[in-house]
């Protein structure tokens, strides 16, 4: 899942953050695959306000988040929004991807549908 911090100022950004925690926890139940965030840094005034960002949450993320530091794995991912998800094979193809917010429920649907 692609994001930026500055999606608080249109979207709940914390709270989105928070429930995808019960997606990283049905994954881990289910055999599905696990969940990764990626900020886009590039997009972002600096490294720093990322890291303030992470770090006035007010518990830890049940899953990992990396930086995209130029863009280029957004690019490489077909990225045109934010938040973007994207659901890769093994292989690196892309099964599925989506622009915007999803409930947990349909994310995992949307997860177990492509999966097949």
């Amino acid at each position: 899942m692609f994001f930026a911090t500055w999606l608080d100022e249109t979207s709940d950004l914390r709270s989105e953050l928070f429930g995808l925690n019960q997606y990283a926890n049905t994954a881990t139940a289910s055999g599905l695959p696990g969940l990764v965030a990626v900020d886009e840094e590039a997009s972002e005034p600096s490294v720093a306000t990322v890291r303030n960002y992470m770090a006035g949450l007010s518990r830890p993320l049940g899953y990992p988040v990396a930086l995209d530091e130029t863009g280029r794995v957004a690019d490489g991912y077909g990225v045109q929004d934010q938040p973007w998800f994207v659901l890769t094979s093994s292989r690196g193809k892309i099964l599925w991807d989506h622009d915007g917010w999803l409930p947990v429920s349909k994310l995992t649907a949307a997860v177990r549908k492509a999966l097949g």
